[in-house]
């Protein structure tokens, strides 16, 4: 009796090797998947890596701009704190190398870091501006107060810095004017206007009047129908003797004198020593000197009917006289 155990059984022999070669057969396919998760997982490593890159150089370009605006915020207290106390010029130099750093390429366009330095640039030369307001010169507190308005013309603070500044330097007309818009500013945005401003605006358009010809009016313009015979009476009666003193034309004087004097001996007959011939020179001179170098024909005029009617004096008195 064979053991049934050690018996053989061809058919099992047979499944045996058909499941190993089906087994091996479907191992197989595993493997090959394996392999293409291994390159697909390195694929989408290197195009992680290289968006990270590229994410980390933007992060970089802003976080140096960001930069820049701490440390010109941190400028702007330092010149805050030099002009509280009372350090004006030190306050306008802290104020200026922060804008030198906002002159920065680091700045994108359109970026929001662009639009912030373009607000600082603003801030800060308003600040330069009120430093030379509290310096009393008034000169460069107008251009930088210019400066602010010229970008943004409706900068509340820079339009109240030119009224100042205009009103102190004299330029009454161009304060009000500057006044005016300010005022139209505040109506605009639905502010409301401060009694102060109303109180200075009538003040300025009475200065204004008095500056020059023409009321100034409420929309800033001036009255320009009266004759300008009338605007400019005041200054023509003045002028010469404001733009010509003796000694600018003495070169033209002298000269006129001597003539005068031939003139005079002629018309007298009398002697070139004389007192009445060297004060008759002079004097008729100086009516040659103002028909030869004013510029206004009027003037020309006046001066010539004198120094006509001077020699006639000398002809009709003097020579008849001897």
């Amino acid at each position: 009796m064979q053991d049934p155990v050690h018996e053989h059984d061809p058919e099992s022999t047979h499944d045996q090797t058909q499941d190993q070669t089906l087994g091996h057969d479907s191992a197989a396919p595993q493997d090959k998947h394996s392999e293409n998760d291994s390159t697909a997982t390195q694929v989408q490593s290197v195009e992680h890596d290289s968006a990270a890159t590229q994410e980390s150089a933007q992060a970089q370009t802003l976080t140096e701009a960001e930069k820049v605006l701490e440390e010109v915020d941190g400028e702007i207290k330092n010149g805050d704190q030099l002009h509280d106390s009372l350090q004006y010029l030190a306050a306008i130099n802290t104020f200026i190398d922060a804008l030198r750093k906002l002159g920065s390429d680091k700045f994108k366009v359109g970026t929001e870091e662009f639009k912030k330095m373009l607000g600082l640039k603003n801030v800060l030369l308003n600040k330069i501006s009120s430093c030379y307001i509290s310096l009393d010169d008034y000169v460069q507190g107008l251009n930088f107060a210019k400066r602010v308005t010229n970008s943004d013309s409706e900068n509340l603070e820079a339009l109240a810095k030119r009224v100042i500044c205009e009103e102190r330097l004299g330029e009454f007309r161009a304060a009000h004017d500057t006044l005016i818009s300010l005022v139209q500013v505040h109506v605009k945005r639905g502010l409301p206007v401060p009694a102060e401003l109303q109180q200075t605006l009538a003040v300025l358009r009475a200065k204004a009047t008095e500056q020059s010809p023409g009321p100034a009016t409420s929309s800033g313009k001036s009255d320009t129908k009266q004759p300008a015979e009338k605007k400019s009476k005041g200054t023509e009666e003045v002028g010469f003797f404001k733009k010509y003193p003796v000694a600018q034309h003495a070169v033209c004087f002298v000269p006129s004198v001597l003539l005068s004097a031939f003139v005079v001996n002629y018309v007298t007959k009398g002697s070139y020593k004389s007192k009445t011939t060297v004060a008759s020179s002079v004097i008729l001179g100086g009516f040659v000197t103002g028909v030869i170098s004013d510029g206004d024909y009027k003037w020309k005029a006046v001066f010539g009917v004198f120094a006509a009617g001077f020699v006639g004096f000398l002809y009709g008195f003097l020579r008849k006289s001897k």
